[in-house]
């Protein structure tokens, strides 16, 4: 609300933004070689079953699923079991609205106080 904290935003943006979009090209970069390994070891499997345009359809396939998973069904089975008041539909749902930044901030992890291991449930899910 100050006229400080208002020029530190616009300073850490101006640095961090471009930080973090350098952040995710190397993350790309490294996630593409375990992807290609893929395609390719399945183009080998099954390259003379399938046409490429279909083996090309299973890995997207595949790396769609892989991610849902790990990004969105895991974490929201996570939250399902250790928040009392949730339900699959609100944990998957808050998995979404954060991964996505829209974060609306509606649902909160851990705010339960008689949640058992209340600070590392915190630290862990800021780590999610």
């Amino acid at each position: 609300m100050s006229e400080a904290g208002k020029a530190f935003c616009i300073i850490f943006m101006l640095i961090g933004i471009p930080m973090t979009l350098v952040m995710f090209t190397a993350l790309v970069e490294r996630l593409m070689i375990p992807a290609r390994m893929l395609q390719e070891w399945m183009m080998r499997k099954l390259g003379h079953i399938y046409k490429v345009f279909h083996i090309k359809l299973m890995h997207v396939s595949l790396a769609v699923l892989i991610t849902v998973a790990f990004f969105f069904l895991i974490p929201a089975g996570i939250y399902y079991s250790l928040e009392p008041n949730w339900n699959y539909l609100d944990a998957f749902y808050y998995c979404f609205i954060s991964l996505t930044t829209v974060g609306l901030g509606d649902y909160i992890p851990g705010d339960s106080p008689d949640q058992g291991l209340r600070p590392l449930y915190k630290v862990a899910t800021t780590c999610e």
